[in-house]
């Protein structure tokens, strides 16, 4: 993982919620199961105590370049701290759900 600083999230966090960047290529099939994949992550085990900003950055590649993304899909984790970023389609679930949980896991950093 970069450890570039990441731009905070657009808007205040409420309080325990997770806060998540998704970078996206629109036409790209690995943004899409990127997505879904997050989604079906975050409902099974978070509820409704999550929120995804979606950035394609086709119409914003200044947005991608200031959270130091230059390839897609790219997830950052803003809220809670630490924050980390992951590349790819996020198609291995158990790691990603560590990750988000804050366990130790191989391949993943805190920034």
């Amino acid at each position: 993982m970069n450890k570039h600083q990441t731009t905070p999230p657009r808007r205040a966090p409420r309080q325990g919620k997770l806060i998540f960047r998704l970078y996206i290529a629109s036409d790209d099939a690995s943004s899409g199961r990127a997505l879904a994949i997050l989604q079906a992550i975050c409902r099974a085990y978070f509820g409704r105590n999550y929120e995804i900003e979606i950035i394609d950055i086709r119409p914003a590649p200044l947005n991608a370049r200031m959270d130091g993304i230059s390839r897609t899909p790219a997830l950052l984790k803003l809220f809670p701290a630490p924050s980390w970023r992951i590349t790819g389609d996020l198609s291995e679930d158990a790691l990603i759900l560590a990750a988000i949980k804050g366990l130790p896991q191989h391949g993943f950093a805190g920034q």
